[in-house]
């Protein structure tokens, strides 16, 4: 017969420590769920600490680029070896802001960098060409131009470089691309041409470009 110690040893064993979430290590005694909640919590947390590092680094790129501080800049490109074909977490291309701050010695800076795609699109579609045709800086146009720019992309609303221009009633950006064989039939995703978004802004010297 198997004693009354016997019985409840066996009891314990086969009813009663399977409901104990438990495991030995190294002779302490630690709950899997908190071990593995715990692993979970630390790998987030560096994932997180990660995203919040380059999240802070991007937006000191950015203020250096408003800044103009062309020494913080040129370091960056050193250290990143010229990586700058990102959004931000704000969907800013640095390219396409150093463009939209009208500083042509940062555009030159970063295009210095073989890595650096020139038709690379912000999170609204922007290059840097139609971002210049936007501001109607000359200058840049054609430096971007000259550096191979692509000047028949459409950004995220179906327009390209000269339909901006057009837009804002850049005269001399619009008179420069058309004297590049830039397309004409292009519609945005509205159906508009660039004839017709000519006629809504009637800026005569426009038309009569056009016509």
């Amino acid at each position: 017969m198997i004693s009354k110690i016997k019985k409840k040893i066996i009891f314990f064993i086969f009813f009663v420590l399977p409901f104990f979430p438990i495991e030995v290590y190294g002779g302490a005694g630690i709950s899997l769920e908190e071990e593995g909640g715990g692993a979970r919590n630390k790998r987030l947390g560096l994932e997180q600490k990660t995203i919040d590092s380059t999240s802070v680094k991007h937006e000191k790129l950015l203020r250096n680029i408003e800044l103009g501080n062309i020494k913080e800049l040129k370091m960056y490109i050193k250290n990143h070896e010229g990586r700058i074909n990102f959004n931000t977490m704000k969907g800013i291309n640095p390219l396409v802001h150093a463009v939209q701050q009208n500083n042509i010695e940062i555009v030159s800076l970063f295009l210095s960098s073989e890595d650096i795609n020139i038709n690379f699109q912000d999170s609204l579609g922007n290059t840097p060409i139609i971002k210049a045709a936007e501001n109607g800086n000359i200058e840049i146009i054609v430096y971007l131009m000259n550096k191979g720019a692509d000047l028949d992309l459409q950004n995220g609303q179906g327009m390209t470089a000269a339909m901006k221009a057009v837009e804002k009633n850049r005269y001399h950006i619009l008179k420069t691309l058309l004297n590049n064989n830039i397309d004409l039939s292009i519609s945005d995703y509205t159906g508009r041409t660039i004839y017709d978004i000519a006629a809504s802004s009637r800026d005569k010297r426009i038309l009569k470009l056009l016509n």
